[in-house]
């Protein structure tokens, strides 16, 4: 087992990892939103100082802010993807577009389970203030990736002690002006 001082390391090289493997295989990934938002659950859940299930490397240590930017830049390339990521080989530059579009609908379809599961631990254990302000960017891409019937289908299968915290987490949001850029 890792000594909990590397933490901080193991955490930003799976970041990278992930990174890579949507950079260059984001097109194989189409039939595999499961396996990702499973993997970006598993990230999130990490950020979380008391949380069920860390990983052995993460015992005893606390995550920082780092951590969090390093989260919220995973997430805005997800959701927002570069035309080389979703670009196949061959492919013409005018298909791009639409490439990029349908990236960010399959985005928008799964993601917000991962906004669901963000509610849920923050009604549990809530992140350190400096780490949240550090993901909120990125969980702000995933709110403005999804739909609005999705964010209704999030919202109502929330308990409602859960329903404040998304409902104070999505005032942020508008409050943020972040809601048009992207």
């Amino acid at each position: 087992m890792l000594p909990a001082v590397h933490a901080s390391l193991v955490y930003a090289n799976l970041c990278r990892l992930m990174d890579a493997v949507l950079t260059a295989r984001r097109q194989h990934l189409r039939r595999r939103m499961q396996t990702v938002l499973g993997v970006m659950q598993n990230l999130l859940r990490c950020l979380f100082p008391f949380s069920t299930g860390h990983p052995p490397w993460l015992s005893g240590a606390r995550l920082s802010a780092t951590e969090g930017e390093s989260f919220a830049r995973l997430l805005d390339a997800l959701c927002d993807p570069t035309a080389s990521s979703v670009n196949q080989r061959g492919s013409r530059q005018l298909q791009l577009t639409s490439a990029t579009n349908q990236a960010q609908q399959l985005v928008g379809q799964h993601l917000p389970y991962l906004l669901a599961h963000y509610v849920e631990l923050q009604r549990r254990s809530p992140m350190a203030p400096d780490v949240h302000r550090a993901a909120k960017p990125g969980l702000y891409a995933v709110v403005r990736s999804s739909t609005s019937e999705m964010l209704h289908h999030v919202h109502d299968a929330l308990r409602p002690d859960a329903r404040q915290i998304w409902r104070a987490f999505y005032h942020d949001f508008v409050q943020s002006g972040m809601e048009t850029s992207g």
